[in-house]
């Protein structure tokens, strides 16, 4: 397939750069010393896993090389740009900037979207595959949940730091739909784990409540998540905060699993303990945070159901002067 990656950072300089490597074309699309670093010295992938490196080349001239072969060394070869319109029409775009720039991310690939290509989000929160159904239309876009601690760490350097390094996805409509197939292959020959989801909306809500209440805490804290797992009081915050946002979801139309917030708890005690999320992360890093579209987009939907959030609003709160 040709793929390209709308944002390269933690998610997609991570997944690109797996799929990279087993061999499909990709193209990244970056931006600033980020961008610079990576044609220069190319993107190297810091993992738990097992490191790896992408040479990295500029993307090809009019009747130049249509794909990326390997280095003599065996290194494997991604193209990278700052315009989307050099690249042409793709099979697939992994859509994957921070949801604050979801509207001007996509409108910006419109160059890349042809008949029959797929965008798949693989963004945080649950409002993103509807915004760009909006723009592209809903036959073209897929919705994607990602359970993986990754982040961009310095320019051309993505660090795994833990998680399963799953992507949930699927269809918004709920089909298995034969299009999807090449999709699959492409992530079964890298090596992604994943999984095709029937109820992609439901999906997207599990990941919506486990990150705005860990994603939330870790920010409030500063703590790492075995830190916070580890006081009662903490871990108590954290599972109110994911019941709050279960309840939001309901009014939504959403049904999760009854047991649902007690198997995340579960879930999140088998992770890495010194893992962090992206909300701290992007806090410490003085960088911009997604708060908006996650616990402020809580408090938002509670406000339109009159339900009460008091610990999202607690977090959203106590982070908003931090917001840039």
């Amino acid at each position: 397939m040709k793929i390209a990656v709308m944002g390269t950072g933690g998610v997609g300089g991570y997944f690109g750069g797996v799929i990279a490597r087993a061999g499909d074309e990709v193209c990244f699309i970056a931006r600033g010393e980020h961008l610079k670093t990576m044609l220069e010295q190319g993107l190297r992938i810091e993992s738990v896993a097992g490191g790896f490196g992408i040479a990295i080349r500029p993307v090809p001239q009019p009747g130049g090389p249509t794909t990326a072969p390997s280095e003599p060394s065996g290194t494997p070869v991604a193209f990278a740009t700052d315009d989307p319109r050099t690249v042409g029409q793709v099979d697939l775009v992994l859509f994957c900037v921070k949801t604050y720039d979801t509207e001007a991310a996509s409108k910006a690939v419109f160059p890349l979207v042809g008949p029959p290509t797929l965008l798949l989000s693989l963004q945080n929160g649950v409002d993103s595959a509807d915004k760009l159904g909006r723009d592209h239309g809903r036959n073209h876009v897929l919705g994607g949940a990602t359970y993986i601690y990754t982040a961009l760490t310095g320019p051309g350097v993505i660090t795994h730091s833990g998680g399963p390094g799953k992507i949930i996805w699927g269809e918004l409509d709920g089909t298995v739909s034969e299009r999807i197939s090449r999709v699959k292959e492409t992530f079964d020959r890298a090596g992604i784990t994943h999984e095709i989801s029937k109820d992609i909306r439901r999906a997207l809500w599990e990941k919506f409540a486990m990150i705005c209440a860990n994603g939330g805490m870790s920010a409030l804290t500063r703590a790492t998540l075995g830190e916070m797992l580890a006081r009662d009081e903490t871990r108590s915050m954290m599972e109110k905060a994911m019941r709050e946002v279960v309840n939001v979801g309901a009014g939504e139309g959403i049904q999760f699993d009854g047991r649902f917030v007690e198997k995340t708890m579960k879930f999140l005690s088998t992770l890495e303990p010194n893992g962090r999320a992206s909300l701290y992360t992007d806090l410490v890093n003085n960088r911009r945070m997604e708060l908006a579209s996650l616990n402020g987009r809580v408090v938002q939907l509670a406000k339109k159901h009159g339900l009460p959030v008091p610990m999202n609003f607690a977090i959203y709160a106590a982070l908003l002067p931090h917001l840039k």
